[in-house]
């Protein structure tokens, strides 16, 4: 389940960093949140799987903390503590737009939109790597989705049949990755991962579909 922005130094001692660029649009607003239909992986019970790896959120090259600190003005859900149950980045997204006062369809909202949406992206690639000819790559995407250690593949191809079975959100995928959070919620069925996502609204990025490994989930996805 695999996703790129911008940033800043830092100067002498007792100085604090700068500032992030701030961006200057005067009227951004309520994003619509992005939409994909079912990108998620198979799905099976929750039980006992290996500790998920730590947040990358602390990453100065994190393509989400990167859309954000665009932002000064605003602080997103801290993700250097466990969020609330309910947290969601297109939660996020959408506090920014009221901070912001961004009126729905206005040109700052959908560049602003159209800027969370490539950060999405971008923070699975950065997460789970672009090669999808990398054997690791793959058996990252196995580890975070709760594939027991002892029962990573090997291969490339039996990753990917691996991967087939399990069925979760991607926007999910992400944001567990993102805050350290556990293991993403996994579905029996693509028919029930289908329903929540239409539910939650936790569509992926049409535009996604591009190489490296989210393209070829993507691609696998649409054939199901």
């Amino acid at each position: 389940m695999s996703s790129s922005s911008n940033s800043n130094s830092n100067q002498q001692s007792n100085v604090p960093p700068s500032t992030p660029h701030q961006d200057t649009d005067s009227t951004d607003q309520t994003p619509t949140t992005p939409t994909l239909t079912t990108q998620n992986f198979p799905t099976s019970p929750t039980t006992a799987f290996p500790t998920p790896p730590p947040s990358l959120s602390a990453n100065p090259q994190s393509p989400l903390d990167q859309f954000f600190s665009r932002y000064p003005t605003f602080t997103p859900t801290p993700t250097t503590v466990p969020p609330p149950a309910n947290w969601s980045i297109h939660h996020d997204f959408a506090q920014l737009s009221e901070h912001k006062k961004w009126i729905p369809g206005s040109r700052p909202q959908s560049r602003a939109n159209t800027r969370f949406r490539q950060a999405l992206i971008d923070e699975f690639n950065h997460m789970f790597g672009m090669n999808d000819s990398d054997l690791e790559n793959w058996q990252r995407l196995c580890r975070v989705v709760g594939v027991p250690e002892e029962r990573i593949p090997g291969s490339i191809t039996q990753c990917r049949k691996t991967l087939s079975t399990i069925h979760v959100n991607l926007i999910d995928l992400i944001e567990t990755r993102y805050v350290g959070r556990g293991i993403p919620q996994r579905f029996p069925t693509l028919a029930a991962l289908g329903k929540y996502t239409r539910d939650t609204g936790k569509f992926f990025p049409r535009e996604a579909k591009s190489g490296g490994i989210l393209g070829r989930l993507l691609r696998e996805l649409n054939r199901e």
